[in-house]
């Protein structure tokens, strides 16, 4: 049975986690949109599972990571521009 898009966004909420204390660990003043980050993260997860055809044989977080991180790196850039 194949999952459903909700059980991929929900089943790795915890790599969208992970990857946001990651760039926090990086940059500390990232805290402040920790929220907007973690959102983004979600966004990509729910892109990634729309556009996912696990018949190519990848797993679903090695086609995801590049959306979520994708997505994060938008809302990073857009906090930061003036």
């Amino acid at each position: 049975m194949k999952p459903t898009e909700k059980q991929y966004v929900e089943k790795n909420i915890d790599f969208v986690w992970s990857e946001t204390l990651k760039l926090i660990r990086k940059n500390p003043s990232l805290k402040e949109i920790q929220n907007d980050l973690i959102s983004a993260g979600i966004e990509g997860l729910v892109v990634a599972s729309k556009r996912f055809k696990p018949e190519k044989g990848f797993s679903f977080l090695t086609y995801a990571g590049h959306w979520v991180k994708q997505k994060m790196m938008e809302v990073n850039n857009s906090c930061y521009k003036l």
